[in-house]
């Protein structure tokens, strides 16, 4: 399958990193009705059905609500406010398993059976645009003070979801701003409908991008004096301004890992108004195991399966946001390259433009943007294909760690940090919020390569090793320990990459890291600390090495000092060569390199890659088998014969290095490109009209029929791969359908044709990209390409040498599409689709040879 642009299906993995940079995604789970803790004598069961997004099956949680809970200060945080503002929120997500009237009937139901009244839904009834936003609003009197509940989608909303794209570069969000300003002016057309006297209290609360809205929404009814309170406590909160102010009455429950709490990126200056309050992670906090144990009893109540985190997904995701951040160190970068060509493409996609309009703002941002950045795009390119194959084979043993659930969506497991089931399980797992919320959101990732043997300790006693089995601890390992005993309820991740290993230690403890060095060699460590909450990028520690004897034990202390201080092996600081010191200029590649260095692993991926490559060998050795066949046949032309073919292959050589001139040079100019093409094509197509003219072969008229057909084949390839490929696979059939007519296909040949395809198709599908919808057309294409082979090979001469060079050059092409980084690859590829295109052309001179000439023998009968 010809190459159209440079980095195709690479670009299109980015493409899922920057959807996920950009937007505030819900995933909901699984849950049966139950009971919560908590309430008062006035308390009041309400239970919120909402929509499995890996089942699609309908689940319920029962919140409790209670006039008391808002009876206090908004500025003093309340955990029974808290878990009823979860239920707001949930209960404001679009129910789409409904007719489109009906969508918001779970809010209008929830706020029912509080006792509100007057419940105006807004932006249920229609389609979400950019420019909507859904919310419900209703209110009861508690002693003499009216308190109005507002609830915002933050689920369903699709279309809306552009606003998240519209990042812009002012204070605020532009698409979040934008959205909160229709949410204030329905508060205060409600406030004028209803002519509420007295005190007023505003409660309201939203999901993702919903919390988002509501934010900037608490923060101006805050401001305007319009209410007496004004509570609100959110959940996943994206940043939202550049400048918070004093808003005490603001609450944003965070998970420390959840990625949409992150964006738009602290970096560029974006913070959340009020206060905000982190959940547990295994990164961060030392306890995390305790903590985790006890929000996997909730799990099991809410969805039936385990508490699970993911801490290498996680750390994926923060350096997937790392690089876009050396792309783009400003959001002016991002609003000038990027923002408007994502938010346009998203606009069109419902007629198919979608894609071709990523493409083209993606290859905008690769082609125009200085080098610097240019590279650190072709890094977090290569950093993408390396977890993208990770993750469809299923490596990583995440499976095994429960880590990574098999069971639901790929969404759902790598935004697993952002599903709402999540909140619900921290915040039911602890009646005290002290108990919940951490403040540490800083941890250590450190790296040791070497034959070697790592203990953790912390505080209170041996944390963990390395060992697969802790009893195979070397005797003069558990001497230097002194026999530590376990430290209760701690637990530290642990990365094995070959000789390589990396600890995530979080940053509120002291630990003591012990290395013991299996044989003598040469060990390298060294670490990077990380604090998300504060930025998406790392503090790249002094890397060093030394050389350790067999058995010999060295020490860390890490947290007791700076990070460049505690990154020194106290007990052989003399003997320590320090190979990177803290100057070195940051990158996010430096890192993913550092931790990759000595990483090898054979996923499923690897394996069809592997068998992928050795067909094509296969087919490059027939290939060249193939030519100095039809050399040797050229030779017994004439030789003004000779001097004809021999011109028009020199002017098609030299359009062929003039396009590749273009392609390398001028990327951004595929119309050039596709020109020169379809040239290429056309000086060959001459060839063969030449041949019929001086006589040509029977098949000469569907030879010529199928070359014509490649030459705007070839000039859509640079420019719509799918008509394209349409076009090439429309050119060969027309040589299938010439065989067919010359010769009905044995069975022999149909199975084996069958059987190619199956592999064909197999192999295509796990190669494919995240949203790629290109994998039928590849099919066709594959098979017809499969379909010519089979049946030219029992054919005498230039039609099978054609066909089997034509097939080399698909298979090679899409080994360029698989592996990018294989210098010279797409260029071979297409020398070899020109030179099977100039061996048809030559087949169509016919028989004029000389007397001596013997005929052919066929290399399969098929008979």
């Amino acid at each position: 399958m010809p190459a159209s642009r440079k980095h195709f299906y690479r670009i299109l993995s980015i493409l899922s990193a920057l959807l996920l940079a950009s937007s505030a995604i819900l995933y909901s789970g699984a849950a049966a009705p139950a009971e919560t803790a908590g309430g008062s004598a006035d308390s009041i069961p309400v239970s919120v059905t909402y929509q499995s997004v890996d089942t699609n099956a309908l689940r319920s949680w029962t919140f409790t609500y209670s006039d008391a809970f808002f009876s206090g200060p908004a500025s003093e945080y309340s955990h029974d406010r808290a878990r009823i503002s979860l239920g707001l929120a949930i209960s404001a997500f679009r129910n789409r398993w409904l007719p489109l009237g009906e969508h918001q009937t779970e809010g209008v139901r929830f706020l029912e059976a509080l006792g509100f009244q007057d419940i105006r839904p807004e932006g249920y009834d229609t389609e979400p645009t950019a420019d909507s936003i859904s919310t419900i609003l209703g209110r009861k009197e508690i002693g003499g003070v009216t308190l109005i509940a507002l609830g915002i989608c933050g689920s369903g909303y699709t279309n809306e979801w552009m606003s998240n794209l519209l990042v812009g570069n002012e204070q605020r969000h532009t698409g979040f701003d934008r959205s909160a300003a229709i949410v204030e002016q329905r508060i205060r057309d409600y406030l004028a409908d209803t002519e509420i006297s007295g005190p007023v209290r505003l409660w309201l609360s939203g999901f993702s991008r919903a919390a988002a809205v509501s934010n900037i929404t608490a923060a101006d009814m805050t401001d305007s004096g319009l209410f007496e309170e004004v509570y609100n406590i959110s959940f996943a909160t994206p940043r939202t301004t550049r400048d918070s102010g004093d808003h005490p009455n603001i609450f944003n429950i965070i998970g420390k890992n959840d990625p949409v709490p992150m964006i738009p990126l602290a970096d560029w200056g974006y913070v959340r108004y009020g206060t905000d309050l982190y959940t547990p992670s295994q990164e961060a906090d030392s306890r995390y195991a305790v903590a985790a144990g006890i929000a996997s009893e909730q799990a099991e109540l809410i969805n039936g399966k385990p508490f699970r985190n993911n801490p290498d997904m996680n750390d994926q995701l923060r350096t997937v946001l790392d690089f876009l951040l050396a792309v783009m160190p400003e959001s002016a970068d991002y609003e000038r390259d990027l923002q408007q060509g994502v938010i346009d493409a998203w606009a069109n996609k419902a007629d198919g433009g979608f894609m071709d309009g990523i493409l083209d703002a993606l290859e905008h941002l690769l082609n125009e943007a200085p080098e610097d950045r240019a590279a650190q795009l072709e890094e977090m390119i290569s950093y993408l294909d390396d977890i993208a194959s990770d993750y469809l084979s299923g490596s990583n043993g995440q499976i095994e760690a429960g880590s990574w659930d098999p069971t639901v969506s790929l969404a759902d497991n790598i935004m697993h940090e952002h599903n709402p089931e999540v909140y619900l399980e921290w915040m039911f797992s602890f009646d005290d919020p002290e108990d919940l919320f951490t403040e540490n959101t800083a941890y250590l990732r450190f790296t040791v390569s070497g034959d070697v043997v790592v203990a953790v300790c912390g505080e209170n006693g041996l944390v963990g090793t390395n060992l697969t089995k802790p009893e195979d601890l070397p005797a003069a390992l558990k001497s230097a320990l002194m026999e530590i005993p376990a430290d209760p309820g701690k637990e530290f991740h642990e990365i094995r990459q070959g000789t390589q290993t990396t600890v995530i230690l979080p940053r509120d403890e002291i630990y003591l890291i012990t290395v013991y060095s299996n044989k003598f060699q040469e060990i390298s460590y060294g670490g990077a600390a990380f604090d998300p909450a504060v930025s998406v990028k790392g503090a790249l520690g002094p890397i060093h090495t030394l050389q350790a004897e067999k058995g010999s034990i060295s020490y860390l202390l890490i947290n007791d000092s700076t990070l460049d201080d505690a990154l020194n092996l106290d007990e052989d600081a003399n003997e320590t060569l320090t190979t990177w010191d803290s100057a070195f200029p940051y990158s996010p590649g430096i890192l993913v390199r550092l931790e990759k260095s000595n990483y090898f692993h054979l996923t499923l991926v690897d394996l069809f890659s592997l068998v992928f490559l050795f067909v094509l060998c296969l087919g490059a050795l027939l290939t060249i088998s193939v030519i100095l066949a039809s050399i040797r046949l050229i030779r017994r032309r004439s030789r003004a014969e000779r001097a004809t073919v021999a011109f028009h292959s020199v002017t098609a050589l030299l359009l062929f290095l003039l396009e590749e001139t273009v392609y390398w040079s001028v990327p951004g100019y595929p119309v050039i490109k596709g020109i020169l093409k379809g040239l290429i094509s056309l000086t060959i197509l001459i060839l063969a009209l030449k041949g019929i003219r001086r006589g040509g072969v029977p098949e000469s008229s569907m030879i010529v029929l199928s070359l014509l057909i490649r030459i705007p084949a070839d000039i859509l390839m640079s420019a719509n791969l799918l008509w394209g490929i349409l076009c090439h696979t429309a050119a060969v059939l027309v040589l299938c359908a010439c065989l067919v007519r010359k010769k009905q296909p044995a069975l022999k040949q149909i199975l084996i044709w069958l059987i190619l395809w199956a592999i064909v198709a197999v192999g295509i599908w796990f190669f494919r990209d995240s949203g790629n919808d290109l994998f039928v057309p590849a099919v066709f294409c594959g098979g017809a390409s499969l379909a010519l082979l089979v049946l030219a090979f029992p054919e005498q001469g230039g039609i099978r040498r054609g066909s089997i060079v034509f097939f080399t050059s698909m298979l090679m092409l899409m080994c360029h599409h698989v592996f990018p980084a294989v210098t010279g690859l797409r260029f071979l590829g297409l020398a070899v689709y020109y030179i099977g295109e100039i061996i048809f052309a030559v087949t169509v001179w016919g028989g004029k040879r000389s007397d001596k000439t013997r005929p052919e023998k066929p290399l399969l009968t098929g008979e």
